[in-house]
């Protein structure tokens, strides 16, 4: 007899239930919103996100920007590139040519302002989305992930 005859309860509840896989493909959408919006400017919502932490935070090693913000450290090191490369972001280099650290440059911080309407668009379409309800209930959980961290 197949797996798929003898579990049919485990498999439906997993299918009908999973919160991670729920979490994924809204992520996904979301994501996706943000890009396609601000793909006017030429930037992606997690270079945009890069810029706006380390504008925050200050100077900051691509380290901390992955374990802040969740990221892979393939991730962080495309994005920061391409930040750099832009002269949106300038790098102190170690020793041996990594990166130590990197810091908005004012051009970086003039492309955040100029973002910021795209990226305005973007929130109300994600907010629209999720309803009043789930984009509070998201902004909620998101920021006690994030101050937990």
């Amino acid at each position: 007899m197949p797996i798929a005859q003898r579990h049919p309860s485990a498999i439906e509840e997993i299918a009908n239930d999973c919160i991670a896989f729920r979490v994924r493909i809204l992520g996904r959408a979301v994501s996706a919103i943000y890009d396609q919006t601000m793909a006017n400017v030429g930037m992606s919502i997690s270079q945009v996100n890069i810029m706006v932490f380390v504008g925050k935070v200050g100077r900051v090693n691509p380290s901390l920007i992955g374990a802040k913000m969740a990221m892979e450290k393939s991730t962080v090191s495309r994005n920061l590139k391409g930040l750099i490369d832009d002269g949106l972001l300038e790098a102190e280099l170690s020793d041996g040519d990594r990166i130590k650290s990197v810091g908005l440059t004012e051009e970086g911080r003039r492309r955040v302002e100029t973002v910021l309407p795209d990226w305005r668009r973007a929130q109300s379409l994600v907010k629209k989305m999720l309803g009043p309800t789930g984009a509070g209930a998201m902004v909620d959980l998101g920021n006690q992930l994030l101050h937990k961290a």
